[in-house]
């Protein structure tokens, strides 16, 4: 506690929050949300997204193949400002993105599946089905059970809170993604409940481990990725 305290307190006394603690309006107006700001906030969040899984190198999509779109969960203006078509049928997509929020299962909400009855679930079986190549972005909350996210999606590129024009920066590789799980993913619910609960990184078969990520290297070209683009 002491530590964590510390850390709170010297981030403070950087910011100079006790020598001044009252607001300039002028220079806030400033600084609060500059692009050098916004840019490196950006880097930051492009450097937490996690890949997980990338069959068949589906990411990143490359423009060339992909211009028709199925979104859930992601901003439909965001993708159109990318030249994007955006359809309402994943069957008519080239590329289907679908985001997955913490399902909180159980009846005490702390389950860690998704029971197949989440929207954005459905939605990712939808477009699974249907042929379409389907990217999903799990949000790591906490360590989610992925083992039929995994199974069903081309791609799954985890997320800790990242804007959507990142996430599709990320996905058609103007930017790369830098994380690794900073915890490992158990494979199922009953792993979880086999575990001591005071011990991390302990289930018997994770199915990703703590520190696991795949890369790929992002183009500044546009927008067509050749093959030693990717590593």
């Amino acid at each position: 506690m002491d530590e964590a305290a510390r850390r709170v307190l010297e981030q403070k006394f950087q910011l100079g929050l006790f020598e001044n603690p009252y607001v300039d309006e002028h220079a806030a107006g400033r600084l609060v949300g500059n692009a050098s700001f916004q840019s490196v906030g950006n880097q930051a969040q492009a450097n937490s997204l996690t890949l997980l899984k990338n069959s068949d190198r589906t990411l990143p999509a490359s423009r060339g193949k992909v211009r028709d779109v199925y979104l859930y969960g992601i901003s439909a203006d965001e993708a159109k400002a990318r030249g994007l078509n955006v359809v309402d049928d994943s069957a008519e997509a080239d590329l289907a993105l679908v985001r997955l929020a913490d399902p909180r299962s159980g009846s005490d909400l702390t389950g860690l599946e998704f029971t197949g009855s989440e929207p954005a679930y459905q939605a990712l079986q939808k477009a699974a089905r249907s042929g379409t190549r389907t990217v999903a972005t799990p949000k790591l909350d906490r360590p989610l059970v992925l083992t039929d996210v995994a199974r069903t999606a081309d791609a799954v590129l985890a997320d800790f809170g990242v804007s959507d024009a990142v996430l599709l920066d990320t996905v058609f590789g103007k930017r790369s993604p830098g994380g690794t799980l900073p915890f490992e993913l158990p494979s199922s619910q009953k792993e979880v409940e086999a575990q001591l609960g005071d011990m991390p990184d302990d289930t018997a078969h994770p199915l990703y481990e703590r520190g696991y990520g795949l890369h790929y290297r992002a183009s500044t070209r546009d927008p067509k990725f050749a093959d030693s683009n990717l590593r």
